[in-house]
């Protein structure tokens, strides 16, 4: 018999066990589990960045610091927001850079860019963009 899994209920845990084809419940000595751990890259939660002071027309993507792009979009206002998975604390993926330019029609604004580590809730970053 091989074991297979151990889920845990309110009272008591029992262990799934399988041979043959066939499964077997069998009740454990093992106390309730009160939590369980996280992988690195298993969502925590939800952060919404929000960018303000926008040129129109600009394209903004959002990656890794790494260099994965995460999300990559043309904004039609001055304020824009997306939305990203939050990681547990010192996941590199919680560590994020913001670039915005404006380079496909006039007036021509030149690349700015920024950092900032994603956290559970909003965050609002004020975009200075200057004209090229």
């Amino acid at each position: 018999m091989s074991r297979v899994a151990l889920y845990c209920g309110v009272r008591r845990c029992v262990s799934v066990h399988m041979d043959a084809g066939l499964a077997y419940v069998l009740p454990t000595s093992t106390p309730n589990i009160a939590g369980f751990q996280r992988l690195p890259n298993d969502a925590i939660g939800v952060f919404t960045l929000q960018l303000t002071n926008l040129v129109v027309g600009s394209s903004v993507q959002v990656e890794t610091t790494s260099g994965t792009p995460l999300y990559n979009t043309t904004v039609v206002a001055t304020e824009h927001s997306a939305i990203f998975d939050v990681y547990s604390t010192g996941s590199p993926l919680n560590n994020l850079r913001i670039k915005v330019r404006k380079g496909s029609s006039a007036p021509y604004y030149q690349a700015w860019e920024t950092f900032v580590v994603s956290s559970v809730g909003t965050q609002t970053v004020y975009v200075s963009q200057i004209p090229d």
